[in-house]
């Protein structure tokens, strides 16, 4: 056929406009359909066709048609035994007819049983060629790349072709294909027996019929094939318009679509069943209808030739011979509709073949990237070593048979294998041999419900199996789960752009145009800037989802074009801006890989705000979620993405403007969970709401793919003629009210600090809260303390486990146990120096930075 094929694009789709990435200071077009590839017809090849006859066997084909062949030799010879007993009964009434039919049935039975033998190896034929290439299509789809293929994809293509065409082939590939060689030989073997008896002047004349017949046939497949390939292009833009509506049914009601999406989807229907009745009806009733003419014609000169000669050839003989040429003759629809039917197949089979050959993105896994992937292993605790756990100070060993196995890490958050002695961790259970695959320098930072303490850890894994005799333990014996860090993202994730340009698929203009900037450990950085200018392309970037076209996405000095793109991900964490759910219950939306137990998918579920709602369902975490997260509202469903990061603690945590489309009161719970349950994760938020990125320690503001501005909130808010000042308009200067809403922040935060070091002290009356900003200081006293913050300082406090010295801070603690600040005497505090607030006896020390 050849022709593009132009495509309606239903509501809630991209149009072709849309789906290109924008560039600034393009100065070349791009084509229309760049991203989006029409549907063109690929007939079935030869070297398509013998490929899967290889899948398929060679031997399951041959035996299955030499099967075939016998049977239809087989039944002839019925058809011969009642010819001869026909014959010898006109000669001799009286002969005896009983070894004719014993004949008869031997040759039936056989040819039955040659029909069931050739069934057996087409069935054998048929499944492992559908089994085959289901496997290899899902599996290329799966790892087919999001700008290479599925932007050029419309949804109801790829399900038309994977549903539709994969059913075809499963049912009817073999039934059809084997019918119309049964046909081919039931048409040949009695052609051919019928030549063999007449005379020579019969097969000269029938050539000229038969050529007619194959030319006619010719014209017909011709036409038909086309008609085929319009009908599968119709159904899959039906499809297209069911799967866009479903996904945007709010857009559709909102803007009051219904009449017209309606109209169109009509006539995508109209269009489908048009081509369906054309091929079906239309076009087989053309060729059968002269086809049968012809037949009838030839059929009559055969009559005639065989009257002539019935002294020669015995009237049994003539008879089946006129038989046969009867049967023919009413087979010639059945047989036509059979022969169409195993092309439609064979053009199913081209279709659904034209995916085998997508392309795929880079290896999942490599095998440079071993030591850095991450492990999670699980083993029956009755099977593990008996170990038992030693404190010293802070830190912490585990011992088994007395000798020292594990050891805490620098940062007490984890275990390590000991330096000396140890070969492994398959120490820890020698039957499991997932354990003998853990490389030697990771790091253990989880055991079932303990995670984030060396202590817990090393106090859950020393447990033994008899502290779990309990009627639960007899119904589910108790496991072991542990997770297993590398070494190269142990300490958070230092992010290094460098240089980086990318872009989408075969488009020559870059969206990304040389960025570069740097993230230290798990510091929060938000990337902000106007509509087009990369924001998203850069998380899409640092994915490998578009690959870089330039420059390096280095973290904690690895490449990551260098690794496997399982190992990235999985070290990465992404909430989108539109979160994505599936059908299920929640606990397998938050743990679809049975990773994680019940108490830290509990502690997840707390730590996004989500516990009072689990709650109240009656089957709790068993809820089931209906399509995408239908039966939840917007800010639970981003919730749950966001508990899932929970869960799985990401080196480097990805957020794709999660608080745009969300309420306030969803907002604040999702600004708690990311300033609170991420304390190693470095993040990098897309974030357009200036209050959602006031806590963040850099900004990066975008401009035409490249870095504009960079540095603290305070700096480039206050940069003058900056980019980040003058990116809104409104009835006032935006970078008045900028300046200002920065300002009331800070100032809100630090008078939020003080009643909180106020509470602390026990006394509020200690504690003066100067509140006068004036001169661009805040002024704390402390009884007889003092010390000043800058205007752009807060304080944030978080728990520590054990005190921290830093230069430069003195203090003393009173006799009676009351809380006393240590601070210097005098001085000015900078962002990033500590306030240490000691406790009573026997509590844990506070601590406040001052950022």
């Amino acid at each position: 056929m050849g022709r593009e094929e132009k495509e309606n694009t239903p509501i809630g789709s991209k149009t072709s406009k849309e789906q290109r990435p924008m560039g600034i200071g393009v100065t070349s077009s791009v084509p229309a359909m760049a991203l989006r590839e029409s549907e063109h017809e690929g007939r079935p090849t030869l070297e398509m066709t013998l490929r899967y006859i290889s899948i398929g066997k060679w031997r399951n084909l041959l035996n299955a048609l030499v099967c075939f062949s016998l049977t239809l030799f087989l039944y002839l010879l019925c058809d011969i035994s009642l010819a001869n007993c026909t014959n010898a009964l006109a000669i001799d009434a009286s002969v005896e007819t009983g070894r004719y039919f014993g004949g008869y049935l031997f040759w039936l039975f056989a040819g039955t049983s040659m029909v069931y033998i050739g069934w057996y190896f087409g069935g054998g034929f048929t499944l492992r060629i559908s089994s085959h290439i289901h496997a290899l299509v899902v599996r290329r789809l799966l790892h087919a790349p999001i700008d290479r293929f599925f932007d050029k994809h419309p949804v109801g293509r790829i399900m038309n072709r994977i549903t539709m065409d994969m059913t075809t082939i499963d049912l009817h590939l073999f039934l059809k294909i084997s019918g119309s060689i049964m046909i081919a030989f039931q048409t040949m073997v009695p052609l051919a027996y019928i030549h063999a008896i007449m005379p020579l002047s019969m097969t000269a004349l029938s050539l000229p019929f038969y050529y007619v017949v194959a030319s006619l046939y010719g014209r017909y497949q011709n036409t038909t094939v086309p008609l085929r390939y319009c009908f599968k292009t119709s159904s899959s833009r039906t499809q297209s318009y069911l799967s866009d509506v479903m996904t945007s049914t709010v857009v559709v009601r909102g803007f009051g679509e219904q009449q017209r999406l309606s109209a169109e989807y009509a006539a995508a229907v109209d269009d489908s069943l048009k081509a369906d009745l054309t091929d079906d009806r239309l076009m087989k009733r053309w060729l059968c209808n002269r086809v049968n003419y012809l037949w009838t014609f030839y059929n009559s000169v055969t009559y005639i030739i065989g009257l002539y000669n019935c002294s020669r050839l015995g009237p049994g003989t003539l008879g089946i011979a006129l038989t046969n040429l009867l049967l023919l003759e009413g087979m010639i629809e059945p047989s036509l509709d059979m022969m169409a039917g195993a092309l439609f197949e064979l053009i199913a089979l081209a279709r659904v073949h034209e995916y085998t050959e997508v392309p795929q993105e880079r290896a999942m896994r490599t095998l440079e990237d071993t030591a850095l992937r991450s492990y999670s292993v699980r083993f029956m605790r009755k099977a593990a070593t008996p170990l038992t756990k030693r404190e010293k100070g802070d830190e912490v060993e585990v011992l088994a048979n007395g000798r020292v196995v594990l050891r805490s890490t620098k940062d007490l958050r984890g275990l390590m294998l000991a330096e000396t002695g140890v070969e492994g961790f398959q120490e820890l259970c020698p039957s499991c041999a997932e354990l003998h695959a853990v490389p030697t320098l990771h790091h253990i930072v989880a055991a079932n419900d303990a995670t984030g303490c060396a202590k817990l850890i090393a106090d859950e894994i020393c447990k033994s199996a008899k502290s779990f005799m309990t009627a639960a333990a007899f119904a589910s014996p108790p496991m072991v789960n542990l997770e297993f860090q590398s070494d190269w993202l142990s300490s958070g994730a230092r992010l290094d752009v460098q240089e980086l340009r990318a872009g989408y698929a075969e488009v020559p203009q870059d969206v990304l145009k040389g960025v570069t900037f740097s993230v230290e450990p798990r510091m929060k950085v938000a990337v902000v800037g106007t509509t087009g200018c990369g924001k998203s392309s850069m998380l899409l970037a640092l994915l490998r989802i578009i690959e870089p076209r330039g420059g390096r996405i280095v973290i904690n000095g690895i490449d990551t074009r260098d690794i496997g793109l399982a190992t990235l991900r999985t070290a990465l964490g992404l909430v989108p801006q539109d979160p994505m759910l599936f059908t299920g219950s929640l606990r397998h939306n938050l743990d679809p890989f049975r990773l994680y137990t019940d108490g830290r998918i509990k502690k997840a579920v707390e730590y996004a705000h989500l516990a009072p709602f689990v709650s109240s369902l009656p089957l709790g975490l068993d809820h089931q979620v209906t399509d995408e997260g239908g039966n939840l509202s917007f800010g639970q469903r981003q919730l749950l993405c966001l508990a899932r990061m929970v869960l799985r603690q990401p080196a480097l945590l990805l957020l794709d403007e999660a608080t745009s489309a969300i309420d306030p009161a969803t907002q604040e719970s999702v600004q708690d969970t990311i300033n609170h349950a991420f304390p190693t994760s470095t993040m990098l938020a897309v974030a357009h709401r200036l209050e959602t990125i006031m806590e963040f320690d850099q900004v990066v503001v975008l401009d035409a793919g490249k870095v504009a501005e960079e540095g603290s909130v305070k700096e480039v808010a206050a940069k003058p003629g900056g980019i980040f000042r003058r990116a809104g308009s409104g009835s006032r200067s935006f970078a008045r009210q900028t300046t200002q809403e920065v300002q009331d922040y800070f100032h809100a935060r630090i008078r939020r600090s003080l009643d909180d070091l106020a509470a602390v002290t026990g006394e509020a009356e200690d504690v003066e809260r100067d509140a006068d900003f004036s001169n661009g200081i805040a002024h704390l006293t402390f009884k007889d303390v003092g010390f000043s913050l800058p205007r752009s300082s807060y304080l944030r406090h978080q728990e520590s486990g054990s005190s921290k010295g830093e230069k430069g801070l003195e203090g003393s603690s009173s006799s009676d146990g009351r809380k006393t600040i240590l601070a210097p005497i005098s001085g000015h505090y900078e962002p990033g120096k500590l306030v240490a607030l000691m406790g009573p006896s026997g509590q844990r020390p506070r601590w406040c930075d001052i950022i």
